[in-house]
C-alpha cells in the first residue's frame, strides 16, 4: 500500500470520526433535556399532593440529578443496553423471582425491574453520548506524509515476515503504528505484556 493510499484512508477516517463526533452534540444535548425532564415529572408526581409548590422544587431537584447522572454516567464504560449486562446484574436476578408470589408480581405488572434497566440505560444514554463524541473526535489520525510514508515502509516489512513481530522493534514509529492500527490494516496483541503486531489484520 502506498503512501497516497494510506493518507486517503486517515482522511476518510478523520471525516468520518468528525461527522460522527460533532453528530452525536446536538443528540447529547436532546437526551439531557429528557432526563432533565425525566426527572423533573417523576418527582412532581410524588410531590404535588405533599408540598404547595411542587412545581418549583422539582426544578431544583432536577438540576441535582444531572449531577451524578453526569458523573455515573462518564463512569459507565460498558455498552449501553447490553443484555449480557443485565443478565448479570440485579435488574435480572431480583427479589421478585425468589419467591412463587413475587414471579406473579413481575409478570402480572411486565417485568417492573426491567423496565427500571431501561429507563437507567436511557438516562446514561446522555452522559455516554458525550463520551463517545469526545472519542471520536479525538480518534483523528495525523494525515503529514512523514508518517504516511513510514507507515507504508513498516507494513510491507509486516506483509513480508508475514508473523508476529514485537512493537518495540518500531517504537520510533508510534504514530504509523497508531495510523495502521486504527485503520485495521494490521493486529495487535499483547502477549506477556509486550505489545505485538503483525500483517494480516485480524487472522492467526
Amino acid at each position: 500500500m502506498s503512501p497516497e493510499e494510506i493518507i486517503r484512508r486517515v482522511k476518510l477516517h478523520n471525516a468520518a470520526q468528525m461527522v460522527l463526533g460533532v453528530g452525536l452534540i446536538p443528540l447529547s444535548l436532546f437526551l439531557w433535556w429528557i432526563s432533565f425532564w425525566f426527572f423533573r415529572l417523576a418527582f412532581y408526581i410524588s410531590l404535588h399532593y405533599l408540598i404547595d409548590d411542587a412545581w418549583t422544587v422539582t426544578l431544583y431537584v432536577a438540576w441535582l440529578c444531572m449531577i451524578p447522572l453526569a458523573v455515573e454516567g462518564f463512569r459507565h464504560g460498558r455498552p449501553l443496553f447490553d443484555l449480557g449486562e443485565y443478565a448479570r446484574s440485579g435488574f435480572y436476578d431480583n427479589f421478585l423471582r425468589q419467591s412463587r408470589s413475587g414471579r406473579v408480581i413481575n409478570a402480572y405488572y411486565g417485568n417492573p425491574a426491567g423496565v427500571a434497566f431501561l429507563v437507567s440505560q436511557m438516562l446514561f444514554a446522555a452522559p455516554r453520548t458525550i463520551v463517545v463524541a469526545i472519542k471520536a473526535l479525538r480518534s483523528r489520525l495525523p494525515t503529514s506524509a512523514d508518517v504516511a510514508r513510514h507507515a507504508a515502509r513498516i507494513l510491507r516489512e509486516l506483509r513480508t515476515s508475514r508473523k508476529w513481530t514485537p512493537a518495540d522493534e518500531y517504537k520510533q514509529f508510534g504514530a504509523p503504528l497508531m495510523v495502521l492500527d486504527r485503520l485495521h490494516l494490521i493486529w495487535t496483541e499483547y502477549e506477556s505484556g509486550h505489545l505485538e503486531i503483525r500483517y494480516p489484520a485480524g487472522e492467526p
